[in-house]
């Protein structure tokens, strides 16, 4: 799961947005509850059994442990413990299809002033490698 979660966090957190400090990483997984009350995922490419094994996965929270491989830093911090870290990000765990070549993550952009941005991002394991194949925005807001 830690190299889904790096590359994830690599390509769209890092890459996408130009980071090149310290990625401060929630040490929990959390998904929102109206995602995991979706019938469907709302990605094509997502079949009945990754959905699933998605939604069976996050019914509850858990630890996220590190360490990622990352272009850059970056520390497992609580926002609740650390109210001053800015920009966090929020990774749920992560639901796989029977032949684990297709990963489903829910991604949180936690900004400044509590507003927020939600992903869902599926994943694609070529040659060993993961790579985002595609992404939906769950939510925009606070």
């Amino acid at each position: 799961m830690r190299e889904v979660y790096s590359a994830l966090v690599d390509e769209i957190f890092i890459v996408e947005k130009n980071r090149t400090g310290p990625v401060p990483i929630r040490d929990y997984t959390s998904v929102p509850n109206f995602v995991l009350e979706w019938s469907e995922c709302g990605i094509g490419a997502v079949k009945a059994d990754t959905w699933n094994d998605f939604k069976a996965k996050n019914s509850d929270k858990s630890r996220l442990e590190g360490p990622f491989n990352l272009s850059t830093n970056c520390s497992l911090v609580n926002e609740n413990d650390n109210p001053q870290a800015l920009e966090i990000v929020g990774l749920s765990r992560v639901g796989f299809d029977p032949e684990r070549t297709l990963a489903l993550v829910h991604a949180d952009d936690i900004a400044v002033w509590g507003i927020s941005t939600g992903y869902l991002v599926l994943l694609k394991n070529e040659d060993g490698a993961w790579n985002v194949e595609q992404m939906t925005v769950t939510y925009f807001g606070e």
